[in-house]
């Protein structure tokens, strides 16, 4: 039996810098919203491979309004920002 798929660390920095640095485009998607808050909300470091590369993959290539303010973020600095992010929207991280 094969472990479940998990994110390297560098495609979940960049999907977090993604959700973070394009939120109001992709919050403004009635079609994505939902999936991208509910992925938010259940912890983004446990969803399924084709689920993350969906949303990675809209984040990237939408065309969204956004800024790069993430951009080039190492590990402590994105975990730092991700955290501020989950407290601005009232989520509660989920534990290691």
């Amino acid at each position: 039996m094969s472990a479940p798929w998990k994110p390297s660390s560098n495609a979940l920095r960049n999907l977090r810098g993604m959700i973070i640095d394009r939120d109001t485009g992709w919050r403004a998607d009635p079609k994505w919203a939902p999936v991208i808050e509910s992925a938010i909300n259940e912890g983004i470091e446990t969803l399924d491979e084709t689920t993350f590369w969906r949303i990675h993959n809209y984040l990237w290539a939408g065309g969204l309004p956004g800024n790069f303010e993430t951009y080039g973020f190492g590990e402590k600095q994105m975990a730092k920002a991700w955290r501020r992010y989950l407290k601005k929207q009232g989520v509660q991280a989920a534990k290691p």
